[in-house]
């Protein structure tokens, strides 16, 4: 069965990102812990897409995603896609939704407001992908919230970037979801689930509680290339979080050296 790829979430990593010099040595610190795939997320005003096309093409870290603004999403679109072209990044993503995620019809008003934007993005060669918290599982009439989003958009040019500390958070078994909803799944994002100083927590990948083996199982049956370290807090210098939790996940054996 084909190896997936491992890749960082810079997220992770945002307060040493705040301007194109420390983004820069971010990325190489980055490229130097093992990861080759990288989503930009979280980086300082100032980090434009020539600095990440250098900091790329220099580290050899392939941008796969994004989390870009809502409102350049949906205003901007003709200028995000180039630089999106710029830095060879293929997926634009959305990290939250903002007031659409209050309510069952908050969602479908999303799916609506997206789709010419969603159009665009398809025209372009690219496609547009939606990351989940928890809130997206509250439900309406016995359906999630999220549902009206994605019954509402084309699933050709619409994806989900599958949170599965989230999904677990939510109360939903995550292997289930991510096996039923594979064909509109761009990529994961992976953190645990455990207990730190008393406080239930985010815990560094395979350090805590939730069942990675199965996890990986799933992801990989289910076809899903790229999976993401995203750790939103950590205990542990972040660095050093991102690369406990590289060592760990390659030592499944699931992905690529």
């Amino acid at each position: 069965m084909k190896k997936m790829k491992l890749s960082a979430q810079l997220y992770t990593l945002r307060e040493f990102m705040k301007t194109p010099e420390d983004f820069y040595r971010t990325m190489q610190k980055v490229a130097e812990i093992g990861y080759k795939y990288v989503q930009v997320s979280g980086a300082g005003a100032d980090v434009n897409a020539d600095v990440i096309k250098k900091a790329s093409d220099d580290t050899g870290l392939k941008v796969i995603i994004t989390h870009s603004p809502l409102d350049r999403i949906l205003n901007d679109t003709d200028r995000l896609i180039e630089e999106h072209d710029k830095f060879g990044c293929n997926i634009i993503g959305l990290g939250h939704g903002g007031d659409y995620t209050k309510s069952y019809e908050g969602f479908k008003k999303m799916a609506y407001d997206l789709a010419p934007v969603v159009e665009k993005i398809r025209k372009a060669g690219k496609i547009f992908s939606y990351h989940n918290h928890y809130q997206e599982f509250e439900k309406k009439d016995g359906k999630h919230f999220i549902d009206a989003f994605i019954e509402n958009s084309d699933k050709s040019a619409v994806k989900i970037t599958a949170d599965v500390y989230w999904l677990h958070f939510a109360g939903l078994n995550e292997c289930d979801w991510l096996r039923d909803h594979a064909d509109i799944i761009s990529c994961t994002h992976f953190k645990d689930l455990g207990v730190y100083e008393g406080k239930q927590t985010i815990i560094e990948i395979m350090e805590g509680n939730l069942d990675y083996p199965k996890i990986l199982e799933t992801c990989q049956k289910a076809g899903i290339e790229y999976n993401f370290a995203e750790l939103d807090t950590t205990t542990i210098e972040p660095f050093d979080a991102m690369k406990l939790s590289y060592n760990n996940l390659m030592s499944t054996g699931y992905f690529e050296k």
